[in-house]
């Protein structure tokens, strides 16, 4: 009652709670998801009354007027159709971080632990693996107040993500203004930005190729590996390991400061691996970073279709008629299919087969499945596997782990197959330059 975040939780066990939090207990305990939905849509923050004092009182809850049906079973289905996307959103954001782990994990098999230093690598100060390194040229001139709508992009700490460059905290500054920085401190696509507030804030993200040029703001450091030495994808998974950490916290003994220096990154001794596997690696990176931005495009769908949804629900512009009125889902409930005329879809309506033994059985059924619906339409085996990840997390239990590499080389197998026995053909698609697939009739 006297946050602005707009955090509404649904309690699963007993509980006391402290001040400043308000409980509400529905009449009805279906009601419980529903009004959990409603305080999204309708954020609780729309009645704090002064922003300089934020708070709620009991009163102003208990009159705060809400979309709410009479018929129970309204209530319920709007309920059970938001629950089902929300869980595709938890689901896809669970991919996402699976990839970010996927890439830890290979990066340790390959290269080992760069403390311990175990497949014995030689070592080289971080400072000589770089043809540029340059910290903030702005100093404490550069003010909020200074920028700019448009100009030069200037890069700052929240911008910096693990492996990840986040583009929603945009700020430019005037060209005119610091021509002369330009020259000397100006970050391209491609090159490496670490976050340097210190142990456990450490961090590195790539510069995007959708941003030409830019600056990089205090806490971040521009880094321009030298390619004849270090890969890049290989410096960046060193980087954001937890091991790295390690190497960086010995550099804090004994001092307050809760940020790393350039001289402090350019004394640690980074391993560094024969050029031809960190490039075997960089591939690796590529693969897993193309199908992350598939499922992120995928993650902004869904959450734009849970907004449209949420909105037009609570309005009572949805025909809520056949949303079934089951207490839990079953896999046989839903369809997976894009929202747009000619795709292929994704239907799977046979019972869930909860064996480990059957993963791979899945898997086929789902491609070729979805290979029959392309109505004779070309397709790529990247163009079912999205698709496939959701379809195959209704169909398995929910400790099994969610499709990884080794289950898209198992359906590329199968596609070699169905291609040598003439069950399928290749096709070129001149328009966007790709081999494509197409089941033979």
């Amino acid at each position: 009652m006297s946050a602005t975040k707009n955090r509404v939780y649904v309690l699963r066990n007993d509980a006391y709670v402290v001040s400043h939090l308000a409980v509400l207990i529905p009449k009805k305990k279906l009601d419980s998801e529903y009004l959990k939905f409603v305080f999204q849509k309708f954020h609780p923050s729309c009645l704090i009354r002064d922003y300089a004092y934020p708070s709620i009182t009991i009163t102003e809850i208990e009159s705060f007027k809400i979309p709410y049906f009479e018929d129970e079973k309204n209530r319920y289905r709007i309920a059970t159709l938001l629950s089902r996307v929300e869980s595709l959103i938890a689901r896809r954001k669970k991919s996402i971080t699976d990839l970010d782990e996927l890439l830890k994990s290979t990066f340790l098999e390959m290269f080992g632990d760069p403390v311990r230093n175990e497949m014995g690598w030689e070592k080289k100060y971080y400072g000589k693996l770089l043809k540029s390194f340059r910290m903030d040229p702005f100093g404490s001139n550069l003010k909020t107040s200074h920028y700019e709508s448009f100009g030069i992009r200037v890069i700052r700490l929240n911008n910096v993500g693990v492996w990840e460059f986040l583009d929603n905290d945009k700020a430019y500054v005037n060209i005119d203004h610091y021509e002369k920085v330009l020259k000397k401190y100006t970050c391209y696509s491609g090159d490496i930005i670490i976050a340097t507030m210190g142990t456990p804030n450490i961090r590195a993200c790539a510069v995007p190729h959708n941003i030409d040029k830019s600056i990089n703001k205090a806490d971040c450091v521009l880094c321009r590996p030298k390619k004849n030495i270090v890969n890049s994808s290989y410096l960046l998974g060193l980087l954001n390991l937890p091991q790295f950490l390690f190497l960086a916290a010995k550099l804090f003994h004994g001092q307050t400061r809760t940020r790393i220096s350039m001289g402090q990154l350019a004394k640690i001794l980074i391993p560094i691996p024969p050029l031809p596997l960190q490039n075997q690696f960089a591939e690796i990176v590529e693969k897993v970073e193309t199908l992350k931005a598939k499922y992120k495009n995928n993650l902004n769908d869904l959450e734009t279709l849970f907004g449209a949804l949420s909105q037009k629900a609570f309005k009572g512009e949805l025909d809520l008629s056949r949303i079934p009125l089951a207490v839990h889902l079953k896999p046989k409930d839903i369809t997976t299919a894009k929202p747009y005329v000619g795709e292929p879809t994704l239907t799977v309506l046979d019972k869930p087969v909860k064996t480990s033994e059957s993963r791979e059985q899945i898997l086929h059924q789902l491609f070729k499945t979805f290979l029959s619906g392309s109505q004779n339409k070309s397709i790529t085996l990247d163009d079912f596997w999205p698709e496939a990840e959701e379809k195959f997390l209704d169909l398995m239990d929910e400790d099994a782990p969610p499709l990884g590499v080794a289950d898209y080389d198992r359906v590329r197998d199968l596609l070699f197959e169905m291609l040598a026995s003439g069950k399928v053909a290749q096709v070129f698609n001149e328009q966007e330059n790709r081999m494509e697939i197409r089941e033979v009739s």
